[in-house]
């Protein structure tokens, strides 16, 4: 360790099949968000009852969404086995394009690290970059980047295929109930703007309180249901039968990996649960009659309502699209600008009723029942489509989608690896083309715009699945799937662009004599991490960049690393490995003065403040070899003073280095030896009278002895220059530990002034400046 903090210097690991990780991605891409929809619609009272176990309806039954069956399903070319299907459940409130200022804060919130991260932190990500899971910050923002996608008018993936409406036994009026929450004016906006067809197919559902509505019997309300509502299905579910003193406390939270974002909390009813534990009204026989609800609802709602609808979708579309005399007045289709699409209700550009967007709901269907080969085969038929109106967003997501079925289907071969490629790159550029269209691009002063579009959004998308794509296998083209992550991630805000960053310097690392493109966009995503305030993000980047410069001639680089380390882990509280790094920098004394000083200033600042950090500090070096030494911090060269060479002077001499008697001017020679012979007189006198003990002794001593000097002068006024001289030689400089030099002592009168000679060396470039110096005996 250096400064407290271990260096990181990143381990060229390749993962064992590269294609195995992008074909784990993809197919996470099509589980989470290609999956059929069944939106609820619940009374108040169904919510307050189901709240009982800390869930609402749609999150009740999201814990058995994914069914194990064998069920035929009829394509339109095909007819295939599902050994299994995942459906989602979703609340009605839901159905709606999701806010991206909503998204952008849950996605600040989601790659902060959790507590059982903490290890992975302190471990830089080099060992398990590669890997897709490595990272679960990334998993998480990628899936909300997916998630901020659905919805949007350029994909029909995400139109439901059943509605359910849910009303309890203890509503007022059940039927009363059921009548009013499936009425129109209770469908999502999607429905109400032409985006999806009004026409979806309904099931009417009534939940029964065991504990709670024990006077109330479920079967006759049923009964009724089937009278009112005879073209629907009805179905009984009972619910809470467990309650007061029964409550199982112990129940297995099967809810917790099932339960969806919430991209619109105000519109959640709230009421509180009986405990804080999930399900904990509910019985062993509660559990299986919603798990076989679900499974009735799968194989015989969503599985016969997906056939009935690519059926009626293929015969329109071959009416209107296939044959040879539909393909020859396709050549003469005038396209649609962007003001005639414009001119829809609710700004939707293809209606549900519309050709363009009937195909792409009849691609999007078949791709959710994993009839990959009929979607792609509609993804291009409407691609060329949105292609002659300029619809760019729509053309994009029609090539992501295409991208997707030929890597599907492409398995471990490479024969459509190239065509999937392409896609990608037209994506890309149809949604940058979308983003200067609609001024989302950066500004021409060079300024990059803080607020992420839909096209931005779909961008990042796809230059994710492209960069993979690219990445993938032992000849992956790393350098060319950097390059097109460091492009969009131009365009998007400063997390999206943390984190796009990131993986393009991880592409940089695993290519071929890119080791400066990685440090150089390692650091830079860090910069974008701090301005994101994602302070622990930011010191795992310039960790990772902190092994590439040690050792460098590149000093400078190094320097900034270790000074923007210093700021982030002091920001983080790790004030004692901030002083580690700050006594780094400061310690190698290769900056200007004014670098030099800024460093200076804001590690004395972080000792003054935080005291306790510098003494465990300095504490944790105490065991290395070359660690406190007089005082002095590992590594840092301080200004100090040479206490060997200190040396005090007389004050006739203190300009020179040594005290010579021979340079004394002869004139004053006599002086000093005048001087000598009457302080000598004195003392021997004093010592003399004061073995006698009594101050009038030792007063009168002094007195006579003095007068004899005086009368001894008046006969001998001047001595000879030899005397004289011999007199000052006693006369030496005293040292710097106190001992006298010369063999005689040195007697000084009270109040003579001394020089002492100090020396200050500053191995540092900045100036000290000394205004205060006191000698302390």
């Amino acid at each position: 360790e250096e400064g407290g903090r271990r260096d990181h210097v990143p381990r060229r690991a390749r993962s064992s099949d590269p294609r195995v990780a992008m074909a784990a991605h993809t197919s996470e891409t099509v589980s989470s968000i290609c999956r059929p929809l069944i939106f609820t619609v619940a009374s108040d009272e169904t919510e307050r009852l189901v709240s009982k176990n800390g869930l609402l309806f749609h999150e009740l039954v999201s814990a058995f969404a994914h069914c194990q069956l064998k069920s035929s399903f009829r394509s339109i070319n095909h007819n295939y086995t599902l050994n299994h299907l995942r459906v989602k459940f979703m609340r009605v409130t839901e159905l709606q394009p999701r806010p991206m200022d909503a998204v952008e804060a849950l996605m600040r919130a989601a790659v902060l690290p959790k507590e059982e991260e903490a290890m992975l932190l302190s471990q830089g990500n080099a060992s398990y970059a590669h890997d897709p899971q490595g990272q679960p910050w990334h998993n998480r923002h990628r899936r909300l980047l997916r998630e901020s996608l659905c919805f949007a008018e350029q994909s029909m993936a995400e139109c439901p295929v059943l509605s359910v409406v849910v009303v309890s036994t203890t509503d007022a009026a059940p039927i009363e109930s059921f009548e009013e929450l499936g009425g129109p004016h209770h469908l999502p906006t999607t429905y109400q703007n032409g985006q999806y067809d009004p026409a979806v197919p309904r099931l009417y559902l009534l939940v029964h309180d065991v504990h709670e509505a024990q006077g109330v019997d479920p079967n006759q309300v049923l009964r009724q249901m089937k009278k009112t509502f005879t073209t629907s299905t009805c179905k009984l579910l009972p619910i809470n039968s467990l309650g007061g003193d029964e409550l199982n406390l112990n129940q297995p939270d099967v809810w917790a990996d099932c339960l969806e974002q919430t991209f619109f909390p105000e519109a959640l009813p709230a009421h509180a649960p009986m405990a804080d534990v999930r399900g904990c009204c509910l019985s062993g026989e509660d559990m299986l009659a919603i798990r076989e609800l679900v499974q009735q609802i799968v194989s015989g709602e969503v599985i016969p309502a997906m056939e009935k609808r690519i059926f009626n979708l293929n015969h329109h579309v071959s009416n209107v699209r296939k044959g040879m005399k539909n393909v020859i007045k396709s050549w003469w289709r005038k396209p649609k600008d962007e003001a005639e699409r414009n001119q829809q209700p609710g700004g939707v550009q293809y209606r549900y009723d519309q050709i363009e967007s009937q195909i792409r709901l009849l691609a999007d269907s078949t791709f959710v029942m994993q009839d990959y080969e009929t979607a792609l085969s509609m993804y291009r038929l409407v691609r060329d489509d949105f292609k002659a109106d300029k619809a760019l967003l729509h053309l994009g997501s029609c090539h992501v989608m295409i991208a997707l079925c030929l890597n599907i289907l492409d398995g471990e071969a490479r024969t459509n690896r190239r065509e999937a490629e392409s896609a990608l790159r037209e994506a890309c550029t149809a949604f940058q083309g979308s983003q200067h269209a609609a001024g989302g691009a950066a500004a021409q002063g060079g300024q990059r715009k803080r607020e992420a579009t839909l096209a931005t959004r779909y961008g990042t998308h796809a230059a994710i699945l492209l960069g993979e794509l690219l990445g993938m296998g032992r000849d992956g083209r790393q350098k060319d799937a950097a390059d097109i992550l460091v492009r969009m991630a131009a365009h998007e805000t400063a997390l999206s662009s943390a984190i796009m960053s990131e993986l393009a310097a991880w592409h940089y690392f695993r290519g071929e004599n890119l080791e400066r493109k990685f440090s150089f966009q390692i650091i830079h995503a860090g910069q974008r991490y701090h301005t994101a305030g994602q302070e622990q993000h930011a010191v795992r980047c310039f960790t990772a960049a902190q092994g590439m410069y040690n050792g460098s001639n590149w000093v400078h680089i190094e320097d900034y690393v270790h000074f923007n380390l210093a700021r982030h882990l002091a920001s983080l509280g790790q004030h004692e490995l901030a002083l580690g790094c700050y006594v780094r920098i400061i310690g190698a004394g290769r900056q200007s003065a004014n670098r030099q000083d800024l460093f200076l200033q804001e590690f004395l600042s972080l000792c003054a403040s935080k005291p306790e950090a510098l003494e465990a500090f300095i504490k944790s070096q105490r065991d290395h070899p070359a660690a406190i030494k007089e005082g002095t911090l590992l590594g840092l060269d301080l200004p100090r003073i040479a206490d060997a060479k200190l040396q005090v002077y007389e004050c006739q001499n203190s300009g020179v280095e040594q005290y010579n008697a021979q340079r004394i001017p002869p004139s004053e020679r006599r002086v000093w030896a005048s001087m000598l012979a009457d302080l000598d007189a004195e003392l021997a006198a004093a010592n003399k009278a004061a073995e006698a003990g009594t101050p009038a002794a030792l007063l009168e001593g002094v007195v006579n002895a003095a007068a004899k000097v005086a009368e001894d002068r008046q006969l001998n006024p001047e001595p000879d220059p030899a005397t004289a001289l011999s007199l000052v030689q006693s006369i030496r400089v005293v040292n710097s530990m106190g001992a006298v030099k010369a063999k005689c002592p040195n007697p000084r009168a009270l109040a003579e002034p001394i020089t002492i000679g100090v020396l200050l060396e500053n191995p540092l470039d900045v100036v000290v400046r000394l205004t205060d110096v006191q000698i302390v005996a």
